[in-house]
């Protein structure tokens, strides 16, 4: 039987007051190690995530709250579609930048704006 070449670990420590959970992987080799992966979740959870919803009515816990949140996401539900969400995938998406992608498109783009919004003070 092969010698297995990368041994995984599973690691509990102390952060904050929080215990997090995770995995450190070590490779087994004669080479230099540079670098050492720990893999943890968010949620606290390890390897499944806690859950929030993902839509929710005003004072409720959801990432998006309100009648308009409501509203659009009912016409885009499937079978499959839960409304639920992992909370450490909110850090991902705080990162998207629609910006950063635009030059990306290929065709004509409109851009338009209004002088004043209903509702907008200056």
């Amino acid at each position: 039987m092969a010698e297995k070449k990368v041994s995984k670990e599973r690691l509990e420590f102390k952060s904050g007051g929080i215990t997090s959970v995770g995995y450190l992987y070590r490779i087994k080799s004669d080479l230099a190690k540079p670098c050492i992966t720990m893999g943890a979740g968010f949620g606290g959870t390890q390897d499944t995530p806690i859950y929030i919803p993902a839509i929710g009515k005003t004072g409720e816990l959801a990432v998006m709250v309100g009648d308009e949140a409501i509203k659009a996401i009912a016409g885009v539900q499937s079978k499959t579609w839960r409304n639920e969400i992992a909370p450490r995938a909110l850090i991902e998406m705080m990162k998207y930048k629609p910006s950063n992608v635009a030059n990306k498109i290929k065709g004509i783009v409109m851009v338009s704006m209004i002088r004043k919004h209903k509702g907008h003070r200056r």
